[in-house]
């Protein structure tokens, strides 16, 4: 099942053809049908948010079906549209499970929706700002406190970026990261998370984004260059003395744990933009207790843009 139709399925299921959801609420419901009914989780992933779990995904996708006629126009809602509601009925199966979730969990609304998914996937509530209303109890409140990352001072990870953006996010929670340094944002040929959702993903959750031009690789993506070792030695001379590498010491310094993200993909890690940069703030590895390793995020299907 694609995702827009699950999106147009669910919806139908819950609320009928003329019912409608807030964004929290469908978030919400959405979140618990993939962890507990689909048979591929990463149809839709979610990170931790203001009010629980949060897929950036999920709401590229409503503006889609806006523009399709198949949602009505309504930023704060979702309710289907005359013709998203025929489209649903014409489909020529529905999920057997959404008759399932429909009788489990198609009532649940508000609170009593934020208590389901907060008190069996604490992770997701590590960011709640309504917390302590929606869980009175100490117990449940502590299991959200454990499931936060611990905070850890310096360090640079790296990581490959291509597709999926929530777990990128996910992962930068989960090892501390409080900024990442992107190199080249608009890299030749290749795709990924766009920029200006990652920037936007990036402020939501409180990490820093930057961008710092001279360790940008363009020049590098050419034919002139008759391997990849000959262009990425070239790449790490030319940053060797940069200002950039400068201005990251510092913010290592300032006690940041950092992270290094690039699109260019390499079975060998130590062939990557990334690994250069890494590599020349930390010459002596077993030295320092600053570390850098590797995230490759794969995801079938189509760029997040």
């Amino acid at each position: 099942m694609d995702r827009e139709r699950l999106l147009l399925q669910l919806l139908h299921t819950v609320c009928g053809s003329n019912g409608s959801l807030t964004n929290t609420d469908f978030q919400g419901l959405l979140f618990l049908f993939v962890k507990k009914y689909a048979k591929d989780e990463t149809a839709y992933e979610f990170v931790p948010h203001r009010f629980g779990p949060f897929s950036y995904t999920c709401f590229q996708d409503k503006w889609k079906l806006m523009k399709r006629g198949q949602l009505k126009k309504n930023q704060k809602y979702w309710q289907l549209t005359r013709f998203g509601a025929k489209l649903v009925e014409r489909y020529p199966e529905q999920l057997p499970a959404m008759g399932l979730f429909r009788d489990g969990y198609g009532k649940l609304r508000g609170e009593r929706l934020m208590i389901e998914h907060y008190c069996q996937y604490p992770f997701y509530a590590t960011r709640s700002e309504i917390l302590e209303q929606v869980l009175p109890n100490l117990y449940y409140r502590q299991r959200v406190i454990r499931a936060r990352a611990p905070r850890i001072k310096g360090g640079v990870l790296t990581f490959y970026l291509e597709f999926y953006l929530e777990r990128f996010l996910n992962q930068l929670l989960q090892n501390s990261v409080n900024l990442i340094v992107k190199l080249q944002p608009n890299p030749c040929g290749a795709e990924g998370v766009a920029t200006k959702t990652l920037m936007k993903a990036c402020k939501d959750l409180d990490i820093r984004y930057e961008h710092l031009p001279d360790l940008d690789y363009a020049e590098y993506c050419s034919e002139q260059w008759p391997n990849r070792t000959i262009w990425m030695d070239a790449y790490e001379q030319r940053i060797k003395s940069s200002p950039g590498l400068s201005t990251i010491r510092t913010w290592l310094n300032e006690g940041h744990r950092l992270a290094l993200v690039d699109v260019e993909y390499s079975g060998n890690n130590h062939d990557s933009p990334r690994f250069r940069a890494a590599k020349l703030l930390i010459p002596d590895q077993a030295k320092s207790e600053t570390i850098y390793y590797s995230f490759k995020l794969n995801r079938p299907g189509s760029p997040v843009n």
